[in-house]
Parts: C-alpha cells; structure tokens; sequence
C-alpha cells in the first residue's frame, strides 16, 4: 500500500454509509431487547428459544463504540495537540450526549421512585451516577438500562481529550488504556474492569480505521465489505447459538465491523455505493432510538401481553410490533425533541448540497 497525500476534500467529512450502519446497529439492539420481553421476562410470554436466538443482536453495541473511534479521531484529527480546541470539544460532546438523555432519564428515574419496584435504582448514588454518566460507588446498575455503553463512552471522550491537551501525554495514556484493557481480557481479576474493560479494545479498532482512512488507500473495498459484513455475521450467529456474548464475541463483531466499514468508506469515496435516504435518517435519529426504545418496549410489551390473552396472535406479529414502537419511539423524539435540541445550539455554517451517496461536508 503506498501512502496518499492527503487532500482539502477529504477533510471533515459525514459518510452515509456510517451514519446507516449506525442506523442498522440501532435495530439490532431494538430486536435484541424486544426479544428478551417476548421470551424470558417473568409475567409475560414464555419462549426462551427466542430470546437466546436473538441474544446476538445486542452485538450491535460493537458497532457503536467503533464507529466512536473512527468519528472521534476522524473529527479531531487536526485539534490533536492544541489546548486552545478542549473547550470546543468538551461542549460539543455535552450537547451530543446529555441532553437528548436526560430528557429520556427523568422520565424513568421518576417513574422508579414513585412506584418503587425497583429499590435498588432509588439509591441516591445510583441516580448521581446515571444523571452525570460517571460511576460514583454504584457498581454496574443504572436507571436507563442502555446507559451502561454511555459511561464507557464518556470515559472514552474524557481520555481523548488528553490527545488535545497534549499529543504525547495522550497517545501515552490511551496506549496504557488500551493494554490495561487488554490485561484485563486475559486476567480479569487483576485489574479493574469498569475503569478497564476489554469493550474498550473496540475503540482502538475504529481508531485504527479513521488512522488508514486518513493516510493510506484502501484497496478492494468491495471485498473488505462483504468479509467484514460476513464476520460480525458470525459473531450474531454465534451469540444466538450460544445465547449469549462474551468480551470475545464482541471483538470479533467489532473487528468485523472495522473491515466493514473500511470497505463501505472506500467505496462511497468512489461513489460506488449510494445509501437511500430512510437509511440515513436511522443513522441520524439512532441516538434517540437507542435511548427511547427500552422504556417504550418494557411497557408496551405488557399491554400487548394483555391483549394476546383475548387475540391469540403469533408471537412473531407481537415481536413485530414491540421492534416497530420502540424504533417509531425513538424516530419521534429524534424529530420532535433532539434534531431542534441540536439545531438551537449549532453555529451558522455554509450547507452544501451532494448527489446521494457523495460524502457532505460536515
């Protein structure tokens, strides 16, 4: 492979094909957790062979914190080293995180304290942690059940921010992050898990990614796609045969999702490949679905409970409708509730306008 010279052009650039995936990783968390109402929750239907065969579908994970590792290197690669952008940064990762959620989150904690089934989530610690997405002598239990990815995720963004602070100091702290981590795959006892859990090595996957993106060119993107698709495949598969998902099958999906979207990059770079637009606006809407469809889906599939009691539908039709209101949930408040969040705080800028499947300036 020769290194490139890199152009204007390819600078601060959205993919389409990044924002889909997002889009499909979205969904796939969606079924996976529709699965588990329709299979094993206490009270509602009993068809544990569903849940377990879906159990893969919370992989979808692995593509998230990947694709965090290509954005967050793609977007910042030339604030690396400059102080003068931390602040920049910081406040634009607090407006793409926090408010969205907890319009989500004090719905849901209030909910708990007021009836009160779940007196482990109204210890006062416990909401602390949720609200401020820092673990603060609460273990692992959160009040937004999704929320766990977001505490590794703002763990992330606050060691990167080291990067902007200083270049060295913070390749040196992430490179310890990572092998800490990895320590942490083979030796878990050793180590602290929350502050260095293997799901980390994923950020070093989409780093990895946004690093060759940016210096070298990708040769036979078509192959790369359809290998990388064909390994987080696998990993899906596996977790459902398995009915479960060890830090082991995620890196897989996660080094499958890498080579994939190395692959989709490539081939939307030489306008080989176009994303239709339903599948962009998942990707744009894919925080708040992934926020909103867990409150939705818990009391929705009890009312649909119910309502099987006089209809006798098939459960996949239930499934169905559980997967289709959490994702319409969350495309709602995407449209009514995020999008002018974050159109009310953008800063002006010049918009232009691409064919479909021609990466737009950011």
């Amino acid at each position: 492979m020769s290194v490139l010279v890199e152009r204007p052009e390819q600078r601060n650039l959205k993919y389409m094909t990044l924002q889909a995936g997002r889009g499909l990783a979205a969904l796939l968390v969606v079924m996976q957790h529709s699965s588990t109402f329709a299979g094993v929750v206490p009270g509602l239907w009993v068809h544990p062979e569903i849940s377990r065969w879906l159990m893969g579908m919370k992989l979808g994970v692995a593509f998230f914190f990947v694709l965090s590792g290509i954005v967050i290197l793609t977007a910042h690669w030339e604030d690396v080293g400059r102080p003068d952008k931390v602040r920049r940064y910081a406040w634009k990762r607090f407006r793409r995180i926090y408010p969205i959620y907890w319009v989500v989150l004090i719905p849901v904690v209030a909910s708990q304290l007021v009836l009160g089934t779940q007196p482990s989530r109204s210890n006062p610690w416990v909401v602390v942690s949720s609200v401020v997405l820092v673990r603060i002598r609460s273990g692992y239990e959160t009040n937004l059940v999704v929320a766990w990815t977001l505490f590794i995720e703002v763990l992330f963004y606050a060691l990167f921010a080291l990067a902007l602070v200083n270049r060295r100091v913070g390749a040196a702290v992430l490179g310890l992050w990572f092998a800490m981590s990895a320590l942490n795959l083979m030796h878990r006892p050793m180590v602290a898990e929350m502050l260095f859990s293997p799901l980390h090595l994923l950020f070093a996957m989409g780093m990895a990614v946004a690093w060759w993106m940016r210096r070298r060119k990708t040769a036979r993107p078509g192959v790369l796609l359809a290998s990388g698709g064909a390994v987080l495949l696998t990993g899906l598969i596996y977790g459902g045969w398995r009915g479960s998902a060890s830090c082991w099958v995620y890196l897989w999906a996660g080094a499958g999702t890498a080579i994939a979207l190395l692959g989709a990059v490539e081939l939307e770079r030489q306008r080989r490949i176009a994303v239709p637009g339903w599948m962009r606006f998942l990707g744009d809407a894919s925080y708040s679905i992934y926020l909103a469809h867990f409150p939705v889906v818990s009391a929705l599939a009890r009312v649909c409970h119910r309502m099987d009691a006089r209809l006798h539908w098939p459960i996949a039709v239930w499934l169905a409708v559980m997967v289709a209101c959490g994702t319409g949930a969350g495309c709602l408040l995407h449209v009514f509730v995020e999008r002018p969040l974050m159109r009310g705080r953008r800063p002006r800028t010049v918009v232009r306008s691409y064919p479909v499947g021609v990466p737009a300036t950011a």
